[in-house]
């Protein structure tokens, strides 16, 4: 038999048991996260960006009113995006940066 001293303790560790992991996903969510690479896709029309990391890793954000833009983003350029993952997995841009092109990969200039 259990004493109540007992129970009280299995239902304390229980409790702490599934809240921990609740309250831990609850922390990540809405963090922002960072990932680089090219575009390599861009629709306008379903606010969807498809970037490449140097690792050769696809990703596909959403974007909405709220994402801000700074550079002129379109195919082959390298860019950050800053995102947010929602409570059904989709991720969201909330900045998407145009990367300046490093200066030892510019084309020289012909004198």
């Amino acid at each position: 038999m259990m004493t109540h001293k007992t129970s009280l303790l299995l239902a304390c560790a229980l409790t702490f048991g599934i809240a921990v992991p609740v309250w831990a996903a609850e922390k990540t969510a809405g963090q922002p996260t960072q990932e680089k690479g090219t575009i390599t896709a861009w629709d306008g029309a379903a606010k969807l960006v498809t970037i490449k990391s140097d690792t050769g890793k696809s990703k596909s954000f959403a974007w909405n009113e709220k994402t801000k833009v700074q550079g002129v983003a379109k195919l082959g350029e390298h860019v950050t995006v800053s995102y947010e993952t929602d409570e059904v997995g989709k991720t969201w841009a909330t900045l998407i940066r145009v990367d300046p092109v490093p200066a030892a990969s510019k084309a020289p200039r012909e004198q």
